[in-house]
């Protein structure tokens, strides 16, 4: 049979929850788009169960593993679950596993897993000041690492981290992050911009720059400009309690947001802040531009492949309140500039971010390491 024509049976692992999950199932949902092409996809019951793809080719198990350290380490510890993951997998026999977060999960299965051609997304290759678990990271970056035939990054940013640390970069490829246009199904008609609003979403962590974002608000407020702070995320706020009380309007909203409320927080926005100290690369992008927000972001990682100055984003050097404070003032007040920038981000997403293309990469690796 010649090798186009062959069936190419794929089994998609991924136990991690939010844009990890989301990642995950969009990605299946394009591959099972292909001809010739059969999906087995492991995740966890915990996850929002209507995300799931489907289709006549894709086989979908859910375990109930949680996505809280106590409980998960017990799921982990029990053998029958864990047998099931090996059994489903032997019974599927896939041409390749793709393996799409960074999970504990993989790190006991790791002896039969190395039977397999292994395809490892490495979201985040970068250890960031604040993670919790940083030596727990440290081995289970190093396990899926030394398994995998080939690991994926979002960006060349990511690919020279890689290298630097002593992977062969052949076996490193770059595939860029898809958009999460699928959040648009909750859109809320009802819902009307607030002026002068700066949106921070996401998980708060001490490199994301929550601060600087604050301290260049603080700025915007002694100059004349009436900024409405818009903090959408779980996480410690204590730390930025004393910058908090000094920014006038705000609406704070400290907790993980529900996939269906998502949305609504970047239709409140007149525009997204993304002040990071450093980054790897972020699927708030991959929100905000089908959202048609407009961005701000530092130019650190691979942010600075994705994000062009003044076509799709303005951006500015990290740990800078006053240039991002000038480039928060600009946004907020030149309505042209804004639709410049929403413009500039649907030709980016309609080019470089739409699932059907990145499935036909992924496809491309996993022949490759048949």
């Amino acid at each position: 049979m010649p090798e186009r024509q062959r069936k190419l049976k794929i089994a998609v692992i991924n136990y991690s929850s939010s844009g990890l999950f989301h990642y995950a199932c969009c990605l299946v949902s394009a591959l099972a788009e292909q001809s010739n092409t059969e999906i087995l996809f492991l995740t966890s019951s915990h996850n929002n169960q209507a995300l799931l793809p489907r289709g006549s080719n894709v086989r979908v198990l859910t375990q109930a593993a949680p996505h809280q350290q106590a409980g998960f380490w017990r799921w982990l510890l029990n053998l029958r679950e864990q047998q099931l993951i090996y059994q489903t997998i032997k019974h599927f026999q896939p041409d390749v596993i793709h393996l799409t977060d960074s999970h504990a999960v993989y790190v006991p299965h790791a002896w039969w897993l190395r039977r397999y051609p292994i395809v490892f997304t490495q979201h985040d290759p970068l250890m960031h000041p604040g993670d919790v678990y940083p030596l727990a990271s440290r081995i289970i970056h190093a396990t899926q690492q030394r398994l995998a035939r080939r690991i994926i990054v979002h960006g060349q940013f990511l690919k020279k981290t890689l290298v630097a640390r002593g992977l062969d970069p052949v076996r490193i490829s770059v595939i860029l992050h898809g958009d999460y246009s699928f959040l648009l199904r909750w859109r809320d008609a009802t819902i009307s911009p607030i002026p002068n609003s700066v949106l921070f979403f996401g998980r708060i962590a001490d490199y994301k720059g929550l601060d600087i974002l604050l301290e260049s608000l603080i700025q915007l407020q002694t100059g004349g400009v009436a900024p409405v702070l818009i903090l959408a995320g779980a996480g410690d706020l204590g730390p930025y309690q004393s910058l908090l009380e000094k920014v006038r309007n705000k609406i704070i909203d400290n907790r993980t947001i529900p996939e269906e409320e998502i949305i609504h927080y970047f239709q409140r926005a007149t525009l997204i802040a993304l002040p990071y100290r450093e980054a790897s690369q972020s699927g708030i992008i991959s929100i905000a531009m089908p959202a048609e927000t407009p961005i701000v972001a530092t130019t650190v990682g691979a942010l600075p492949e994705i994000l062009v100055h003044r076509q799709n984003s303005l951006l500015v050097p990290p740990n800078n309140p006053i240039a991002l404070a000038a480039s928060l003032r600009e946004v907020l007040e030149k309505p042209a500039l804004r639709v410049q920038l929403v413009h500039g981000a649907r030709e980016t997403v309609a080019t470089k971010l739409t699932w059907p293309r990145i499935a036909v990469q992924y496809r491309q690796v996993y022949q490759a390491v048949l």
